[in-house]
């Protein structure tokens, strides 16, 4: 017996197939359009709060959150690194740990010079008295009416000099507090140039994070690419009755996933590119 032919509106395929199982693909499509529009909305709702608690600002004064624009992600260069690891100097976390090992330094010469042998001279001239409102005092006039300003020099102008020998006693804890601040020094030396190193690591990390991601679009914008080729091509069998409904969904699920993957690692890029271009 001849098997009869399969109608247009018949499972299997052709464009019948959403009158058939009760699929109307463009009322769906306008209710994810419909929920994703809710979502965003909500997050952007969401996020403009948590930025006016941050600032402790009204939400209404704040100015609007929006997707930053296509275009802004960039591949980190050598300039990049180089600025980065330039700027490991200028960290507050290196420039204190320098700043204790200066601190460090001037305590081991202070210990070093406590208590030494030393020679010290002092030299002092100047005018005696206090009544520096005339240029001869009114008790020089009363002994000698005739006097000058010369006559006050060689009366009150002296000078003197003074020799100071220190010669050190002996002390028992000047040998062990003096160890005691080398070790300190050398100590701070070291957590500076740990903390050096650990900056120059970290440096690192961020641009391995920022080259990574860049590679992780990249790959993602070839996959969305495939993707969207492979939906226009299964949407062209389908139109032509070549094809499945269910081969259709598959294709446009797989090129809404590879879309989803392509804003996250854009988003990816930024933050890390943020984070190297915050450190300079």
């Amino acid at each position: 017996m001849a098997r009869p032919a399969r109608k247009p509106g018949a499972l299997g395929g052709g464009r019948g197939d959403a009158g058939i199982i009760g699929f109307d693909p463009r009322g769906a499509r306008a209710r994810r359009r419909r929920g994703a529009t809710e979502v965003a909305e909500l997050e952007s709702r969401t996020t403009s709060i948590e930025l006016a608690g941050l600032l402790r600002r009204g939400s209404d004064t704040l100015p609007g959150v929006r997707e930053p624009r296509v275009g802004m992600e960039r591949a980190p260069t050598v300039q990049d690194s180089l600025a980065l690891l330039a700027s490991i100097d200028r960290l507050p976390e290196v420039a204190m740990a320098r700043a204790g090992e200066a601190l460090g330094q001037l305590d081991t010469q202070d210990a070093r010079h406590r208590d030494a042998a030393g020679v010290e001279l002092v030299l002092d001239a100047g005018w005696a008295g206090a009544d520096l409102t005339a240029a001869v005092p009114e008790n020089l006039r009363a002994i000698d009416p005739g006097a000058g300003f010369g006559d006050r020099l060689r009366r009150d102008m002296g000078a003197s000099a003074a020799v100071r020998i220190g010669v050190p006693l002996l002390d028992r804890a000047r040998a062990p507090s003096l160890r005691a601040r080398e070790y300190a020094l050398a100590a701070a030396r070291v957590r500076t140039a740990a903390e050096s190193q650990g900056q120059r690591e970290r440096a690192r990390v961020l641009l391995a994070g920022w080259s990574t991601a860049w590679r992780q679009l990249a790959a993602a914008e070839q996959t969305q690419g495939r993707a969207e080729r492979n939906l226009l091509k299964v949407r062209s069998l389908y139109t032509a009755g070549a094809t499945t409904l269910l081969d259709l969904l598959d294709a446009r699920r797989a090129y809404a996933d590879t879309r989803d993957r392509v804003l996250a690692m854009r988003e990816a890029v930024r933050v890390a590119q943020w984070l190297v271009e915050d450190r300079r």
